[in-house]
Formats: C-alpha cells, sequence, structure tokens
C-alpha cells in the first residue's frame, strides 16, 4: 500500500472514530454540544407541546403507530428541552424518537408515492424543517436557541401534521 494510501485511510479511520464518539455523546450520553446550558423556558415548552398536533392528526387519519411515536415524542421534547433539561436520560431518548419521529413520517409517504409532486412537497418540508434544526443547533447563546428551537418545532410540527393529512388522502385505506 503506497503512502497516501495509508495516510488517507487513517485520515477516514480518524473520521469515523471522531464521528462515532460525537454520535455517542448525543445519542447515548444526551449531551447537547451547545455551548451553554439549556434551562427552562415557556416558550420551548409551548412549543414540545405542539407535537400534540401531530400525534391527533396521525390518530385522527388512523396512522396509529406515527400518533404513538409523536406522543412519546411530546413527552421527551418537553422533558428534554424544558424540564429536565440536564437529564443525560430524557435529551437521549428524546434524540432517538425525535429523530425516529422524523425519519418514519416523511419514509412513509416516500415509500409509498405515486406522483412527483407528492416528492417535491416531501422535499420541501424536509429541507424546511432541517434548515430550521440546523439553525437551531448553530445557536451561540441560550436566547438564540430557544426562538430557534421554538421555530424548529413549530416547523416540524406543522410538517409532520401536514404529512398525516396528505397520508390520508394519498392512501385512504391505512
Amino acid at each position: 500500500m503506497s503512502e497516501s494510501s495509508a495516510d488517507w485511510t487513517e485520515s477516514m479511520s480518524a473520521l469515523a472514530r471522531s464521528h462515532s464518539v460525537r454520535l455517542k455523546e448525543h445519542y447515548v450520553d444526551g449531551r447537547n454540544g451547545l455551548p451553554f446550558p439549556i434551562r427552562f423556558d415557556w416558550m420551548v415548552c409551548a412549543s414540545s407541546i405542539l407535537y400534540l398536533m401531530p400525534t391527533y392528526c396521525c390518530y385522527h387519519y388512523r396512522q396509529y403507530c406515527l400518533s404513538a411515536l409523536y406522543g412519546a415524542v411530546t413527552v421527551t421534547s418537553t422533558m428534554a428541552d424544558s424540564i429536565a433539561a440536564h437529564s443525560p436520560f430524557w435529551n437521549g431518548i428524546d434524540r432517538l424518537l425525535a429523530t425516529a419521529g422524523v425519519a418514519f413520517g416523511p419514509m412513509a409517504t416516500l415509500l409509498r408515492l405515486r406522483d412527483a409532486v407528492t416528492l417535491i412537497e416531501l422535499l420541501i418540508l424536509l429541507v424546511l424543517a432541517l434548515a430550521c434544526l440546523f439553525w437551531a443547533r448553530s445557536s451561540k447563546t441560550f436566547a438564540q436557541w430557544r426562538v430557534r428551537h421554538t421555530v424548529w418545532h413549530v416547523a416540524s410540527c406543522w410538517g409532520l401534521s401536514y404529512l398525516a393529512y396528505r397520508n390520508a388522502q394519498l392512501f385512504p385505506s391505512t
């Protein structure tokens, strides 16, 4: 093996190790990776409770598994972002369930797509929601984070509720 390929292999291994450590810190250890402590905030708490909106929409449209998932996201988001913000348990569980919720809702639609218009809708929703999430994660102060994280909650709740409605229109038997 040449020296340049050995260097490349070593750099890729180092990159993989660093990502696995960050994933463990983010999901298992429940660290938030933000440069400031999270504390209770009424606006973030209220926006966490907004996850009841996609919970209800999915239940109303007989998407019971997603409804249960979003109900759990409501609880874990409220706990991790507000009530028990310093708890590694709630932070880790919230990250896992929120990731699952944001992934499974769109996946339920994506796997049964019938037209390009629905794909465009789905992509727009995902880009908007993820842009809000990354914007919140780039906050430098708690004051920025509380507003940006609230925007993330509102955007993702609206998007997931809209997907429940669209799934019911597109796939009435589910």
